[in-house]
């Protein structure tokens, strides 16, 4: 079950609802459009009725391909023995 609070939730709303419909929720609450890429939709119950935005945009981009990063292997080994991973 999911509960909002605030202005742009509609009082005393609650419902239940999949897992992935809660980015495009607070998405829509917020004014966002939502990626049609995403695997939810809108819960319009727990919204006042004018914080609706149906409004979507086909992606918000592709992750850059073949874009390498360079480690330094001293660092990287040092980062692992901080988190404990190494001694």
């Amino acid at each position: 079950m999911v509960r909002l609070a605030g202005p742009l939730a509609r009082s005393g709303a609650s419902t239940t609802i999949a897992p992935a419909d809660i980015a495009p929720t607070v998405l829509a609450a917020l004014g966002i459009p939502a990626s049609r890429e995403a695997a939810g939709k809108v819960c319009a119950p727990l919204l006042q009725p004018g914080a609706v935005t149906t409004a979507t945009v086909a992606s918000w981009g592709l992750r850059p391909r073949g874009a390498s990063v360079e480690v330094d292997p001293k660092e990287y080994v040092e980062n692992l023995k901080s988190l404990g991973y190494l001694k």
